[in-house]
């Protein structure tokens, strides 16, 4: 299953009680696996379930009652720029395949998808690092970028860091901004046409079609 398809996913109790939807998602400290969901409810309330809560997804997801007092584990990193150890640029992580044998990313160079299994990942700082088994670590990608991504302010991920914390993301920092790449729903329509900004109607079509996490990768990354 891929992450995308739950992020902005309906949540049910197994009573039918209509719970809200997934915001964001948060990995395992080893990134092999889910670990943590902040959902919003109705009235955009926060509250955190632990992925053992999930009882079943499919068109929805069911959720027990077992609930979080804050989300565990590592932000899912959408929208981070991907270097090999050697240095050399694969693109932007735009989602995460889980519940197989192993768990993988999926990076975004241009029009390539490209997946890397989750053991091989390192995050570090706002940039993930593939490191394959036996390959050492890079110290830094800084020596391969351009000049002119020297000068530049480092890449925005999809989800902002505030002072002291981990990187909290907030659907509010999506409006306004212009998208980079078109976003579709499920029937190839577009939800956001490239170099449209976006409206709080905007996210509203995202959330209800599962596609928040594309758009807030469509936005803050260098796809086109």
């Amino acid at each position: 299953m891929e992450l995308s398809s739950l992020i902005g996913k309906r949540i049910l109790s197994p009573a039918g009680e209509d719970l809200g939807y997934v915001v964001r998602a948060y990995l395992a400290r080893d990134l092999r696996k889910l670990s943590s969901l902040v959902c919003a409810d109705g009235e955009e309330e926060e509250f955190y379930l632990p992925v053992r809560a999930l009882l079943s997804v499919s068109d929805i997801a069911v959720a027990g009652k077992a609930r979080l007092k804050a989300p565990t584990g590592v932000l899912f990193p959408a929208g981070y720029p991907v270097y090999s150890e050697k240095g050399e640029r694969l693109g932007f992580v735009s989602d995460y395949i889980f519940g197989e044998a192993e768990s993988a990313f999926v990076a975004l160079d241009g029009a390539a998808r490209k997946t890397f299994p989750a053991a091989e990942v390192r995050v570090r700082g706002s940039v993930v690092l593939r490191v394959p088994d036996g390959a050492r670590r890079a110290a830094a990608p800084k020596a391969q970028t351009s000049e002119r991504e020297a000068q530049a302010p480092p890449p925005k991920p999809a989800d902002s860091a505030p002072a002291g914390g981990s990187p909290v993301c907030n659907r509010l920092d999506l409006l306004g901004k212009k998208v980079k790449k078109s976003v579709l729903d499920g029937f190839g329509a577009p939800i956001v046409r490239a170099g449209e900004r976006i409206t709080p109607a905007v996210i509203a079509a995202a959330r209800r079609q599962n596609r928040l996490l594309q758009l807030a990768v469509n936005t803050y990354t260098n796809l086109i």
